[in-house]
């Protein structure tokens, strides 16, 4: 993992958690870096269900990414995402201001959702966990990429597939349980924004 940009990310995440309560990670391989990369992902930009026990468990894992122009017709052009026309995706959302159009003319942001996530596309009976990425808006899917390597194929003596399991690409981090139970965590904002129950 890039030692440089480890310890900055570090300090970003621990401050999410403290605040939060729930922050993630991000660990991936960029091949085009060749290098193992994380990145810190806001809170407020991965959602999972809340009545999900742990991340390992859960059945769709949603990341959002903000995206440019330029970033996209990267991913096209080194065959990671389908050859779209991006001059056509609705970039953003739609908003009154006129500077805001402006901005989004010259510089357009893309929004798009990665999703890690079970389908059944061979049609076995049985739900892979696959990365699919696609643009919010347009509902446009521009990849979908297996969720698992060779090794994380478990089958049974008969040779059929007993058991798939994911990459952990995203990673959580937690501060204070959930009194409830439920998966998301509480930080200190939480406590100071409902101080009567704090108190009590």
């Amino acid at each position: 993992i890039d030692s440089d940009s480890w310890l900055k990310e570090s300090h970003k995440l621990i401050h999410m958690i403290c605040a939060w309560g729930t922050a993630y990670r991000k660990v991936y391989f960029d091949i085009g870096q060749d290098k193992t990369c994380s990145e810190v992902l806001s809170p407020e930009d991965v959602i999972i269900n809340t009545n999900t026990a742990s991340i390992d468990k859960a059945r769709r894992i949603t990341v959002k990414n903000y995206m440019t122009k330029n970033e996209i017709v990267e991913q096209v052009r080194s065959d990671r995402f389908v050859d779209v026309d991006v001059d056509k995706l609705k970039s953003g959302p739609s908003e009154n201001s006129d500077e805001y159009q402006d901005l989004q003319d010259t510089n357009p942001v893309y929004e798009v959702l990665e999703q890690f996530c079970y389908l059944d596309l061979d049609a076995d009976g049985y739900e892979e966990p696959y990365i699919v990425y696609f643009h919010k808006d347009s509902e446009q899917v521009l990849g979908i990429y297996a969720g698992y390597e060779a090794e994380d194929i478990h089958v049974n003596k008969s040779g059929k597939i007993k058991k798939i399991v994911p990459r952990p690409y995203i990673v959580d981090y937690h501060c204070i349980d959930d009194p409830a139970g439920k998966y998301h965590s509480m930080g200190l904002n939480h406590l100071l924004f409902h101080q009567n129950k704090s108190i009590t």
